[in-house]
């Protein structure tokens, strides 16, 4: 009796640590090779990454159908044609644009007044008009769009250049600015360079893309959920030991979360002088790469094989291993949730992303110290119980009940 065995219709196979190696940065002969099989077969081979595409640039001579990039909210086939992508909504780039002008229009004025100067014309007032124009449309063609956000960064450009020339005559008139005017001048001729080559180009996507002039650190990460498909926010890798959070990487760009194991594997040696003996990680973390990490490591790890199942179930035991692992890991997706509704880590509203990260650190420092608190309750109370214990037996000691004998 032969089984026939079906084959999937399409793989897809992340870069760094799947196919990509950690230690030569280069694809081995052997996946190109088990790459060509796979396609031989029928079966489609996607790449699936977070870098966006300019970024991908270590496939080699791999033969592969299409990439899904940025998370998801990129993909296009091997010939370039895109079949998806989730840009930035153009009322926020108009905005954008729009915030860009004013405030650089607002740091022409402050300079030419503190130091008496000629006010030279500039463009605001018209890049206002174009943007209200639009705005106050029911519907937005696509084309009318287009054409005011070029017009709005012709503006934007002519404005920049009056301020460039104003500084340049002297190092006083730019050192009259604030810190954080410096930085909103700064991500503001980021972003007009971004916007330009995404309009020249006719593409929705660069590297880095500034979504706020006044946040520039906060990106786009496409998540699939059902709430919100796309979220903005950082990226947290934390850990928990003894019912204890620790953070263990912070970051604002949208990364492979697998790419922490071997970083909190060196963090919980630095901080308890020792490895740990078991690791209960997502799947996403239980790759091939991060696989061999915990066996050079000697960490226990309870996860499905990689590869086909086995013929032979495991055995009961097996399973009720990973049926409690499961269970016990479940306390860390616990904690963001109860971080979220209990300590208020949803509602940070910090502009700079140091403020943002050391108001999260403070949730979780709240967390662990809550959490001390209820141990140091429980001590007590034990304490207590024993020390009741102990008096009521001397008392029973020392006065022992008389029994009279008939």
């Amino acid at each position: 009796m032969t089984h026939t065995v079906r084959l999937p219709k399409i793989i897809f196979f992340d870069i760094d640590g799947t196919l990509v190696s950690f230690k030569t940065h280069n694809i081995p002969q052997s996946t190109l090779d088990a790459v060509h099989r796979i396609r031989e077969k029928g079966v489609k081979v996607w790449i699936a990454t977070g870098r966006p595409v300019p970024f991908i640039n270590n496939l080699g001579t791999l033969e592969y159908d299409g990439i899904m990039s940025v998370n998801g909210g990129h993909c296009l086939m091997a010939d370039g044609t895109v079949i998806f992508s989730t840009p930035v909504c153009k009322d926020d780039v108009k905005r954008m644009t729009h915030d860009g002008c004013r405030k650089v229009t607002d740091y022409i004025i402050k300079v030419c007044e503190k130091f008496e100067l000629h006010k030279p014309r500039t463009n605001y007032k018209h890049a206002r008009q174009a943007y209200l124009l639009l705005v106050k449309k029911a519907k937005k063609k696509g084309k009318m769009v287009r054409e005011t956000i070029g017009v709005m960064l012709n503006y934007l450009r002519k404005d920049i250049r009056i301020l460039m020339d104003l500084l340049a005559k002297n190092k006083t008139y730019y050192e009259s600015l604030f810190l954080y005017e410096k930085r909103t001048l700064t991500a503001i001729l980021k972003m007009y360079h971004q916007q330009e080559e995404m309009y020249k180009s006719k593409t929705q996507t660069c590297a880095d893309r500034i979504l706020s002039i006044f946040q520039p650190h906060v990106r786009a990460i496409v998540r699939g959920k059902a709430k919100a498909r796309t979220e903005f926010g950082a990226k947290i890798g934390a850990s928990i030991v003894e019912g204890y959070t620790f953070i263990d990487h912070h970051s604002w760009d949208a990364y492979n979360e697998s790419q922490d194991l071997l970083l909190q594997i060196q963090l919980f040696k630095e901080r308890f002088g020792y490895l740990p003996a078991t690791i209960l990680a997502d799947k996403i973390y239980l790759n091939k790469a991060n696989r061999d990490i915990l066996e050079d490591f000697e960490i226990h790890s309870y996860c499905k094989p990689l590869g086909r199942p086995p013929k032979d179930s495991p055995s009961d035991e097996m399973k009720s291993r990973m049926a409690k692992a499961i269970g016990d890991r479940n306390e860390i997706e616990c904690s963001f949730g109860i971080g979220k509704r209990i300590y208020r880590a949803n509602d940070i509203r910090a502009k700079l992303p140091e403020t943002a990260r050391c108001w999260t650190g403070m949730c979780c420092f709240v967390k662990n110290v809550m959490k001390f608190l209820r141990e140091l309750c429980l001590a007590l109370t034990e304490i207590w119980r024993i020390f009741i214990i102990i008096v009521t037996m001397r008392v029973y000691v020392c006065y022992p009940l008389s029994v009279t004998r008939n």
